[in-house]
């Protein structure tokens, strides 16, 4: 007779459970990568829907969970997120990132907008490769392989749309960044790759005044070396958001002033209310949109007064990403009389998108105001 005991019993059907649990799954390696165009509560023209003004509020999370807010760490502590610390050198997937290495920069070759070149990644330099959110967009991939290295430089803010055409059949990646050898400086979501083995790709990136690094690189992929590409850098026409054309503003000397009024931009968006100040109400009124970019890590200030009338509400917010209403980042708010003063620490390099929104309602409209921007 066999004896079977309870506890290896026991034993068997947890690791049958957990087996049952796990199940598998494949993960797809090419991605699309390509942005929301029309974020929820807005239509293809821009305007807002009529169920758009119905906030919806955050989830609660898991106690013991961590995520990144810009390069501030927060933790959930009983369903709530708090502040744990702000993260010297940036914060990716709920951790702090280490210092980055400086590693080295192969020679850039000139770039210049509306030219053609063709090069190779079949170099000796492969001291390089894109930041953990490009990989996440990318399928979890990161160009290992040899790079080569491109220098742009604009006169002033510039939509650039990058093309990359593949001569030979193998994969590219392509990221920007403020000063070559330190990746902390590389343009957020600006950055993009071949879907498939000589795939061709581009990536429109609005891009400040001053030198840009670009960099194609390689994926070190056995099947798929290094080989030759086409790459051009053109101008494009600052595509259309939420209604409007964004003004791009230039915060290359660190400081840029405007003066505007709401009744010139379009009721096409609203902020994200729960993340504003609990006093103030759905922004449903006309916006004035700015966009602007940075090459490096930094702080940025912003304030917005308002003229005429001197009482009138104002709510100013930032986004990542201008059609995305998810992807904003900080916002403020004035009842009237004071101005709004915004101060977001550690904004890493890339393109951002800010909104300057009136109050839709019978006793507050559109206004003017004055707008300073700083950064450092």
């Amino acid at each position: 007779m066999v004896r079977v005991s309870y506890e290896w019993l026991w034993l068997v059907s947890l690791s049958l459970l957990a087996w049952a649990c796990t199940g598998a799954h494949e993960v797809d390696p090419v991605r699309d990568t390509s942005e929301l165009e029309t974020p929820d509560g807005e239509a293809d023209d821009g305007s807002v829907t009529p169920d758009a003004a119905e906030e919806l509020l955050p989830g609660d999370c898991v106690s013991g969970a961590t995520r990144c807010v810009l390069s501030v760490l927060q933790s959930c502590v009983e369903g709530l997120w708090q502040t744990e610390t702000t993260c010297q050198h940036g914060c990716e997937a709920g951790e702090c990132l280490a210092p980055p290495p400086i590693g080295t920069c192969a020679e850039p070759l000139a770039m210049t907008l509306g030219a053609t070149l063709i090069s190779t990644t079949r170099t000796d330099n492969a001291n390089m490769t894109w930041q953990r959110g490009c990989a996440d967009a990318y399928a979890n991939l990161t160009p290992y392989g040899p790079e080569t290295v491109f220098l742009l430089t604009l006169e002033a803010p510039t939509m650039v749309r990058f093309s990359v055409d593949p001569i030979d059949i193998t994969y590219f990646g392509l990221y920007i960044r403020g000063t070559c050898a330190a990746s902390e400086t590389e343009a957020h979501s600006a950055c993009g790759g071949s879907a498939n083995p000589g795939g061709r790709f581009s990536k429109d990136v609005l891009l400040g005044t001053g030198s840009h690094y670009v960099v194609v690189d390689d994926f070190a992929d056995a099947n798929h070396p290094p080989g030759r590409f086409r790459i051009k850098a053109e101008a494009i026409v600052t595509p259309q958001c939420a209604g409007q054309v964004p003004r791009l503003l230039d915060l290359s000397t660190g400081t840029v002033s405007f003066s505007g009024d709401t009744a010139t931009g379009a009721s096409g968006t609203y902020w994200r209310q729960y993340d504003c100040p609990n006093d103030a109400i759905s922004s449903l009124g006309k916006e004035n949109i700015f966009g602007f970019a940075v090459a490096k890590r930094g702080r940025l200030t912003i304030q917005v007064t308002p003229t005429e009338p001197s009482d009138s509400k104002v709510g100013v917010y930032l986004r990542r990403h201008c059609g995305d209403r998810d992807s904003q980042i900080a916002c403020g708010y004035t009842p009237g009389v004071s101005a709004v003063w915004m101060d977001v620490e550690a904004l890493p390099a890339g393109a951002y998108w800010l909104f300057v929104d009136d109050f839709a309602s019978n006793i507050d409209g559109p206004q003017t105001y004055d707008l300073v921007l700083n950064f450092e």
